[in-house]
């Protein structure tokens, strides 16, 4: 019975043609139809791949769309079997989704490494044979090494298809058969024959480029299974090509009509076809969104997670899994109203963006603490507006102010973090702002020791003690006999010289160990401290969060050690900031100067003082270069817990020289070393001590 294809119209030749052949070669009908399954189960294989390892949604779903071309380019290229007229656009087609298919993988392997420059590097000094798997018959050839060379060779012999059979279908054909092109003319007088050879060669160089490029690559990603990919790319690709084969041996049978010359309204038309161009308007957002697929990577962690959780997205070090991605977590709250009786407040859900925040009842709140800390900034923000109520609906300039409280919050809970991430030190940093909206600052990088600078070199100690006991059996004088100086610390580990005597430690060749009383500096710090923000205009500032006994170390003075000649040009440049944080190395010589104004640990936010509870003093350790002490802080009192920890910023006294004087007593009165840090600029003292010099300089 003949099927009814009222529905497809009596002027489409798809309508007699390709159900005649169903109806009379139903076996040629079914290799095609084979064909066109094949193809679209590889389709199915791109994108799982592309859910697999395009780390994006909108990226996963931007790639999915252009490999949408898959299924669409071959099953209306098999149906266009049957339709004559088709067979040169077809072609046209077919080599330009060639080489875009294997360059658009080409491109994403390169992204899968992290960039062409991160390729590069993870290929430095390889090699590929330029073997034509399987064929071996090129085993005489020297191995090619992978370079950003050999890389555009390979990415060259991909493209070169497009042009050579754009020029063969758009011009030889046209021009020289009147597009009357056979696939399996062998006559030598025919130009077919030489064009078939041509098509030939090329398609094989594109695809011998991307095999090298696969066989160069394969084994530096394994995670990414590239020998299914290489071979599902080439079946693929084959399939295509074989499609206006089909046709033409199709055409020879007479199952279908041989192909008729092309009417010029129709060639006119084909100029710029529909579907070429939505092919390339897709290619263009494709590739405008694929090149940056290292992008992510540089994003913060909270940004990386946010990311996820809004995608969808599981990732292991992030802690996001099946089991909590759709779990909701306060991250801060930012606003609050009361209706009637009932308290409401806006919750900033961590993971999320903000356009999605809620509203949620007291009731369906069990962060106790967040809201009591909530309550706090509203009630001290009322208080400074000189408001006593807590209205039922926050004004705008509240509810701002408030959310605005709480990023700082969680941005200073994660600068904290990092602080004691980085340091090497027992004691802990905790960061406060209960004053303003200041938050971490932008260019500063917390380091444990010195940084060198250009040109500065640290020497380090060529020998060390052979003390077992360096307190009460020292071996002619332990470290600071071999310098003609005593001992600086007693059996508690405390100071028992004068301010300006050097001290010098036990170093890292030293057969002491790491609890030799000997050793207090290079231990760091012992006591918890916080980082807060005072409340008279100083910025930040230092308080220890525990008792600290007379005599005792607090802390080092550390940055980075530039030349004198450095830190005089950096100072006219700190000058014209209104600050700086240049300290003198000046215990034999001026040489040398600390910077920590982008490099340091916590002294960085250490204030001035008239009347301090810090002095300096200079330490030798594992350097020998005495125009390179390290500036140790040490208590010149007992200090309280909760009191701020200041220093001195102008110190000058005459050294002493402890070679010479045989009378070592404990330290009764603060008095100051030769070094201070070089603050130019004539500014205010706002210490607010008794003895108070109204200016630091």
């Amino acid at each position: 019975m003949r099927p009814n294809c009222s529905w497809i119209g009596p002027k489409i030749p798809l309508s007699s043609e390709i159900f005649s052949a169903i109806k009379d070669e139903l076996w040629l009908f079914l290799i095609p139809a084979g064909l066109a399954l094949l193809t679209l189960g590889l389709f199915l294989e791109e994108v799982g791949f592309f859910l697999r390892h395009v780390p994006s949604a909108r990226r996963c779903q931007l790639s999915l769309w252009i490999l949408g071309i898959y299924p669409v380019f071959g099953l209306s290229s098999l149906v266009a079997l049957y339709v004559p007229r088709s067979s040169s656009l077809c072609n046209f087609l077919a080599s330009l989704y060639h080489s875009f298919t294997l360059l658009k993988f080409m491109g994403l392997i390169t992204e899968l490494f992290g960039g062409e420059d991160r390729m590069m590097e993870v290929l430095s000094g390889q090699t590929v044979s330029p073997d034509p798997f399987p064929c071996c018959c090129c085993c005489c050839l020297p191995l090619v090494a992978v370079n950003r060379s050999s890389r555009g060779w390979m990415m060259a012999a991909v493209l070169q298809l497009s042009v050579v059979r754009s020029l063969l279908f758009f011009v030889t054909l046209v021009l020289w058969t009147d597009e009357r092109y056979n696939y399996g003319d062998m006559d030598s007088v025919n130009p077919n024959l030489y064009v078939n050879a041509i098509i030939g060669v090329s398609t094989f160089v594109s695809f011998y480029g991307h095999l090298l490029f696969y066989k160069a690559t394969r084994r530096a990603l394994p995670q990414c299974a590239l020998r299914a990919k290489f071979s599902c790319i080439i079946v693929v690709l084959v399939l295509c090509g074989l499609q206006s084969g089909i046709l033409e041996t199709m055409g020879a049978l007479r199952v279908i009509p041989s192909n008729q010359r092309t009417s010029w309204r129709l060639r006119s038309n084909s100029d710029r076809p529909p579907a070429l161009w939505t092919f390339w308007r897709l290619v263009g957002i494709m590739a405008e969104h694929l090149k940056e697929c290292h992008v992510p990577c540089k994003m913060s962690w909270k940004e990386v997670e946010t990311l996820c959780r809004l995608e969808e997205l599981r990732c292991k070090e992030l802690g996001v899994s099946r089991a909590n991605i759709h779990e909701y977590e306060v991250e801060f709250i930012c606003n609050y109203k009361r209706v009637k009786e009932d308290e409401f407040y806006l919750v900033k859900w961590r993971g999320f963006p903000e356009e999605q925040n809620t509203w949620e009842p007291r009731s369906n709140l069990k962060c106790g603490r967040m809201i009591k800390q909530f309550h706090q900034d509203l009630v001290r923000e009322l208080q400074r507006r000189k408001r006593r109520r807590v209205p039922r609906r926050l004004d705008e300039e509240v509810s701002s102010y408030l959310a605005q409280k709480a990023k700082l919050r969680q941005s200073l809970l994660c600068w904290q973090a990092h602080l004691n991430q980085t340091s090497n030190h027992p004691g802990q940093i905790y960061v406060l702002n209960d004053v303003d909206l200041e938050g971490p600052p932008a260019h500063f990088t917390y380091i444990n020791n010195y940084k060198a600078g250009p040109g500065i070199i640290l020497d380090e100690m060529a020998v060390g003690c052979e003390c077992t006991n360096c307190l009460e059996d020292p071996v002619d004088g332990c470290c600071p006999g071999a310098s003609l100086h005593r001992l600086a610390y007693n059996e508690k580990q405390r100071l028992k010289v004068r301010a300006g005597e050097p001290i010098y430690e036990c170093n890292s060749r030293c057969c002491c160990g790491p609890d030799c009383p000997n050793r207090v500096v290079q231990r760091g710090i012992q006591f918890d401290l916080c980082i807060f923000r005072t409340e008279n205009g100083r910025g930040w500032g230092v308080r220890t969060l525990q008792h600290i006994h007379k005599n005792t170390f607090v802390m080092e003075y550390i940055g980075e050690i530039i030349s004198n000649e450095e830190a005089e040009k950096r100072g006219r440049e700190y000058d014209s900031q209104g600050s700086t944080y240049l300290f003198d190395l000046d215990y034999v010589e001026d040489v040398y100067t600390v910077d920590a104004a982008h490099y340091g640990n916590i002294s960085h936010f250490v204030n001035h003082s008239c009347n301090p509870n810090l002095q300096v003093f200079n330490v030798f350790i594992d350097n020998i270069d005495e125009r390179l002490p390290r500036i140790a802080l040490f208590s010149t009192r007992a200090i309280s817990a909760g009191e701020e920890l200041t220093f001195d910023y102008k110190m000058q006294i005459d050294p002493v020289d402890s070679r010479l004087d045989s009378s070592i007593t404990y330290m009764d009165v603060p008095i100051s070393p030769k070094s201070s840090p070089k603050k130019r600029l004539r500014v205010e003292c706002r210490c607010g001590s008794n003895s108070c010099r109204k200016y630091l300089f």
